[in-house]
């Protein structure tokens, strides 16, 4: 995690000095830096009973929900006619894709972890996808738990949303932080607290032109 942060810096200086970031360039990239920050603690646990696994695909929790409603209709009268409306519906659902940031066993029990920087305005389609997603995973395995990391503290009521539909838990902050820790054992708080030093580590120049910006960007720096 240390080496990590380490070549953030490094990345984001040298990519400013060859174009300059504006907004949407550097929120996103930032969003991409830190998920990559926290999915080390996966790639080196400090625990025994953490295993990533392969998301599953759809097409298997497609075949569990046909299998399930084969079962409930038994010798339904109109058994065929309901299938063929149920084929028709999965045709326009189409696929799911089920890959997220991170899916893993822990003490045999399955985990997914989505990472994001922050829920703005414009994450009404991730929200709903997350809805959709989350339900999927529930039908694969219903022991599934889905847990949502976002960096900002102050979010969206999009994320309301999400946690009002009691599919997934929602860490934001220094909560994100802990679960992540409580899960992997990887020391990511000391770290936090240590190591990150953004407004020493980067050149003085580059944290005043973000700084400068109509929107302060280097609040997407509050890691």
């Amino acid at each position: 995690m240390i080496i990590q942060y380490c070549c953030t810096v490094v990345g984001l200086e040298y990519r400013n000095r060859v174009w300059p970031y504006e907004y949407m360039a550097f929120s996103r990239r930032i969003g991409e830096l830190w998920e990559a920050f926290c999915r080390a603690a996966w790639t080196y646990p400090a625990v025994t009973d953490l295993a990533r696994i392969a998301p599953p695909n759809f097409a298997n929790v497609r075949q569990v929900m046909i299998e399930r409603i084969k079962s409930n209709l038994g010798a339904h009268g109109n058994y065929d006619e309901i299938m063929a409306d149920i084929s028709i519906l999965f045709e326009i659902i189409g696929e799911i894709n089920m890959k997220e940031d991170e899916v893993f066993q822990k003490n045999n029990i399955p985990y997914v972890i989505d990472f994001k920087s922050g829920f703005g305005s414009n994450e009404k389609g991730n929200m709903l996808r997350l809805l959709t997603v989350g339900r999927a995973y529930h039908i694969w395995n219903h022991e599934t738990k889905l847990m949502l990391l976002v960096r900002q503290y102050e979010n969206n009521n999009y994320l309301k949303v999400l946690l009002r539909s009691g599919l997934w838990e929602v860490y934001t902050g220094a909560a994100a932080y802990e679960k992540i820790e409580d899960i992997t054992g990887a020391e990511i708080q000391s770290i936090r607290a240590d190591v990150i030093d953004w407004k020493n580590d980067l050149s003085e120049e580059f944290y005043e032109y973000l700084k400068s910006q109509p929107t302060d960007l280097t609040n997407y720096l509050v890691w």
